[in-house]
């Protein structure tokens, strides 16, 4: 009998999982998810990148960009730029950052993110919203969720560092077979029991 057991000092660590041992995954595999961006919400494909702590999101207004979700902040009620006071008035902040890939270029705005069934959603989350890309076009994704740490940040405050009331800064990516195919969820908050019994 295969006992196993989830270490919490250790984020991740399956004792005795031979179900993972074994897990391969390619380099060409990225890990997306659904979010809704906005109050009412409006729903954008999002990767999810541990080596960054930024979101950002394309614009409607933007002119190179390919995705196929365009965030629009006049939808939304709860939308805010992010604003300083300069020698000619009161200018919004802008945001460059930089990637393997190619280049962004945006403004630091604040509206609410919620990831696609959690119950949890994050007010107030600082991140770019994207009006001139030069990135890898002719992707499935439409956005980038950075779940880093903020010395990986360009701009704002890190999810992690907005967690809703009562949520840990938890980010769990798990494997699960389903339906006989290998697939991966995100958790957010705390490892699921399920995930490691």
């Amino acid at each position: 009998e295969i006992v196993r057991t989830f270490d919490h000092k250790v984020l991740g660590n399956l004792q005795g999982g031979v179900e993972l041992a074994n897990l391969e995954v390619p380099r060409s595999h990225v890990f997306s998810t659904h979010i809704e961006v906005g109050t009412p919400g409006q729903e954008l494909i999002c990767l999810l990148d541990i080596g960054s702590a930024d979101v950002w999101v394309p614009s409607k207004r933007c002119k190179d960009c390919q995705e196929e979700h365009l965030f629009s902040t006049d939808a939304s009620k709860t939308f805010m730029p992010a604003v300083v006071q300069a020698a000619t008035g009161i200018e919004a902040v802008p945001v460059r950052a930089s990637f393997p890939d190619g280049d962004i270029l945006g403004f630091l705005v604040q509206d609410t993110i919620a990831f696609a069934g959690a119950d949890v959603a994050w007010k107030n989350q600082s991140f770019i919203i994207v009006e001139d890309e030069a990135i890898l076009q002719k992707r499935h994704w439409d956005g980038l969720c950075g779940l880093g740490f903020r010395a990986l940040s360009d701009a704002g405050t890190p999810l992690y560092k907005n967690m809703p009331p009562g949520e840990r800064a938890i980010f769990s990516l798990i494997p699960n077979i389903l339906g006989g195919h290998l697939t991966t969820y995100l958790s957010i908050g705390e490892m699921p029991h399920n995930s490691y019994e």
